[in-house]
């Protein structure tokens, strides 16, 4: 019955895709053709032997994943297959390593994963989190292929928690383990019978660590960075900047598409320049990064941080400006982000409503500088501390190489 219920949910994002294709949406689009020949693509990749096969749903999942990957380049001898579910995920994952390929997962029909698993022939199934595809794990399980799971995080309202999900938890029982973000989906898998489980932490954190610094220009005054902002974010800094004229403003948003760029622009009209036709020896007021790959290095020249995404519950990642020293901010819905409450309690991060607690929170930090330098150093700390996942999930799955 799980395995008609993938199938018949996967025909729905199939269907899904193809209307909203049609009706022009790029992701969809991308969605669609990067699986189009699927089984072509991947006897093309050519694996020589059993690969590693990594699955991550997106971008997110796919920084999660790049710690493992490089412990087993650097400890194994096996070849790696990451998997993405969404177009972002697989555009934005770069790494220079011939025994390093991504591919779009297909779609979780029971048909699909007989092909996919007959084909690879994986050595090891590691899922990101919590995209779990029943029929590929399944497939995995009946070809005797230990399946894991890594940084997982479940909340006691998750569906694979209700009544209806039991047998997507039975599948879930058969994994080697469940290595978990926190204590608390510990717990909510042992109450709901799984005894698998194990803490392992983010393994971003070891990411973001090794992310070199920013040397493309520099700042001589108080750096406030919107990274990865939305409209609601640039639209609240747009009304209260002038109010901090000692104050170098970047914006690098999600969306660097001419049109959103456009209307960046807009918000700030002469006071702000592009980074592809500014001059970098004498930075506008606002300093607009119409490139991509840059803002995880971008950190390490701001001071504070304004993190996009957490007016739509979308809340992007505020992992690496932590690791590089800033005080971070972000709006009301960040409920489904364990790290950030646990910043807000570290006293590093802080949550805005509107613009009025916004301006408040950026002057007290801005206003007084043992007070950023105190925000700023237990930033640093707090990253550091929150290292050693990679080495938790490389232990664990180094058994079964």
């Amino acid at each position: 019955m799980i395995r008609f219920s993938y199938s018949l949910f996967s025909a729905g994002i199939s269907l899904f895709w193809r209307i909203s294709a049609f009706l022009g949406n790029e992701k969809s689009k991308k969605a669609i053709d990067g699986r189009r020949n699927w089984e072509e693509k991947l006897k093309f990749l050519g694996f020589k032997n059993q690969p590693i096969w990594i699955h991550a749903s997106s971008h997110g999942e796919g920084l999660m994943a790049k710690p493992i990957i490089e412990e087993l380049i650097e400890n194994t001898k096996y070849e790696i297959l990451i998997s993405f579910f969404s177009p972002s995920g697989y555009e934005n994952f770069y790494y220079k390593n011939e025994r390093i390929k991504k591919f779009y997962l297909p779609l979780d029909y029971k048909s699909n994963s007989r092909k996919f698993i007959k084909t690879i022939n994986p050595k090891l199934l590691i899922f990101v989190k919590y995209d779990f595809w029943m029929n590929h794990i399944i497939e995995a399980q009946n070809n005797d292929i230990p399946t894991f799971a890594f940084s997982v995080n479940l909340r006691s309202n998750h569906w694979y928690f209700s009544w209806y999900s039991s047998l997507a938890r039975e599948v879930l029982k058969k994994m080697k383990v469940i290595l978990t973000l926190n204590n608390e989906t510990i717990k909510n898998l042992a109450n709901a019978g799984l005894k698998n489980a194990k803490l392992c932490g983010d393994t971003r954190y070891d990411q973001v660590n090794t992310i070199q610094d920013f040397n493309l220009f520099k700042v001589s005054k108080p750096c406030i960075l919107l990274g990865s902002s939305w409209e609601e974010e640039e639209k609240m800094v747009s009304s209260i900047y002038k109010e901090f004229p000692h104050v170098q403003f970047i914006i690098a948003p999600h969306d660097i598409s001419s049109n959103r760029i456009t209307y960046i622009q807009q918000l700030f009209n002469e006071e702000s320049a592009l980074l592809s036709n500014g001059n970098l020896d004498d930075l506008p007021p606002v300093l607009i990064i119409d490139k991509i790959g840059i803002l995880a290095e971008l950190y390490s020249i701001s001071d504070i941080a304004i993190i996009g995404g957490g007016f739509k519950n979308k809340l992007h990642n505020i992992i690496e400006p932590a690791a590089k020293g800033n005080y971070i901010l972000f709006g009301p819905k960040h409920s489904r982000y364990p790290e950030a409450s646990e910043m807000i309690n570290a006293n590093i991060a802080d949550s805005f409503s509107n613009q009025t607690e916004l301006k408040t929170k950026i002057r007290t930090a801005i206003g007084n500088s043992d007070v950023l330098d105190d925000y700023k150093q237990k930033s640093t700390n707090f990253s550091k501390e929150k290292k050693g996942a990679t080495e938790l999930v490389y232990q664990e799955i180094k058994n079964y190489l």
